[in-house]
């Protein structure tokens, strides 16, 4: 039983959230005390997650956004479920859908389920569960099929000295020497965080989605929609980050930054000084997370997370400084030619940064520490 006290001690974070959403003011602000002492404990006993892979480190990004998330809706927002906003009575899976609401996307009260238009549209909660079935056990295939075989015999001929300070930098014999034994490395580390973390964020949003919504009939099937964006779109650094890649954590961040951006510093609404807070803000915090999720698993180096993602935020702020630039230049080619440009200049931008972020991390593993 030990494996499961980070889940136990989630879900009663979970649960303790949910029902502390209809209570008062005052008692919400209290409640925040033993869920915040749960959310603690929990990422403390996250080494006692070894299986199945990666949930710790899943459950870890869940559990250091919940104590923000918590605090925003227990307090800082105004709700429906709150009896100062209504006093119209809520039921559990009402305060259960906005407690477990990380993304922000709009939550419809339960009562209403069966009266929406769309309702006619959606699939069968059995079809719902047969389609992301389908995308976890394809998701697990073409990982073990096609990604592992690629990667183990690179895995195999690695070790520690080939992740060393000296080889965190982009070396000038790389570029005169396109295919030595180090670029293949750093190529691999450059790019496998992207589907290890796609691979394992997308599988388990599934697993959780046939549990809340045909299992536990919580949620309704378009409840659940993809995490994902669309690959073709991450034809820029802003694209991979602002389109493509999931915005479970980023939603929370932001409301945070326009928080601070609007109470405390008085800026604009929607002005360009506001919007470059808000952007410096988010990657700021996501750096802070990962680190925070990197201390509670014992991974080493978490300033490093922080360097990564202002690096980050310095390319996204060029790239939107020279866009007009850019446009022009580019703009005689075919739009799929353009995209592939796009998706070549990203690849080179993680090849060139990713390793002043994972080599530390990786040297002190392969290390056997």
């Amino acid at each position: 039983m030990e494996p499961l006290n980070p889940l136990f001690c989630s879900a009663m974070s979970l649960l303790t959230t949910a029902l502390a959403l209809g209570l008062r003011k005052r008692y919400r602000i209290v409640a925040l005390l033993p869920i915040w002492v749960v959310t603690i404990l929990t990422l403390k006993s996250l080494h006692q997650l070894t299986w199945p892979y990666m949930a710790n480190s899943i459950l870890a990004t869940y559990v250091v956004n919940y104590f923000l998330f918590s605090a925003k809706i227990l307090v800082l927002e105004e709700h429906a479920v709150h009896p100062e906003v209504s006093t119209r009575p809520w039921s559990f899976v009402d305060c259960y859908r906005i407690s477990n609401n990380p993304g922000n996307r709009p939550v419809r009260p339960s009562h209403l389920d069966d009266a929406t238009p769309t309702t006619r549209h959606r699939p069968t909660r059995l079809a719902f569960a047969l389609r992301r079935a389908s995308r976890a056990m394809g998701l697990w295939a073409f990982d073990s099929i096609v990604i592992q075989p690629i990667l183990r015999p690179v895995h195999m001929r690695t070790v520690a000295a080939d992740f060393s300070p000296e080889m965190e930098l982009l070396p000038p014999w790389l570029i005169f020497q396109p295919f030595p034994r180090q670029a293949q490395i750093r190529a691999i580390t450059s790019t496998e965080w992207i589907w290890v973390n796609y691979y394992n964020l997308d599988f388990y949003h599934c697993l959780f989605a046939i549990i809340f919504v045909s299992i536990l009939r919580f949620d309704q099937t378009d409840d659940w929609p993809p995490i994902f964006g669309n690959v073709l779109e991450a034809s820029s650094v802003r694209g991979f980050w602002g389109r493509f890649w999931h915005k479970h954590t980023t939603r929370t961040y932001g409301f945070y930054g326009l928080f601070v951006s609007r109470k405390l510093m008085g800026l604009r609404l929607g002005s360009r000084a506001e919007k470059t807070f808000l952007a410096l803000f988010i990657f700021t915090l996501s750096g802070l997370c990962h680190g925070i999720i990197d201390l509670s698993l014992g991974i080493i180096a978490p300033s490093r997370d922080l360097v990564f993602f202002e690096m980050t935020f310095v390319v996204i702020a060029l790239e939107i400084a020279i866009s007009g630039i850019l446009r022009r230049l580019f703009s005689p080619l075919p739009s799929a030619l353009r995209k592939v440009a796009g998706m070549v200049w990203v690849y080179v931008w993680f090849f060139s940064v990713v390793p002043i972020w994972l080599y530390p991390k990786l040297h002190h593993l392969y290390l056997g520490f």
